[in-house]
């Protein structure tokens, strides 16, 4: 939706010099459960792709 606005001209990108946002996300699970398999992919990919985005 963004790109087709951007595209569109109704919205424009505007770049800041020294301007950074951050966002905090916390990710909760029973202590005594294990995380499925699936569930241990997705959280192993959510704090490598967080490193790339910092």
């Amino acid at each position: 939706a963004v790109t087709n606005e951007v595209a569109a001209g109704t919205l424009a990108v505007a770049r800041l010099a020294d301007f950074r946002v951050e966002r905090f996300f916390s990710f909760i699970h029973a202590r005594r459960r294990s995380l499925s398999h699936a569930a241990a992919a997705f959280v192993a990919y959510l704090e490598e792709r967080s490193r790339e985005l910092l």
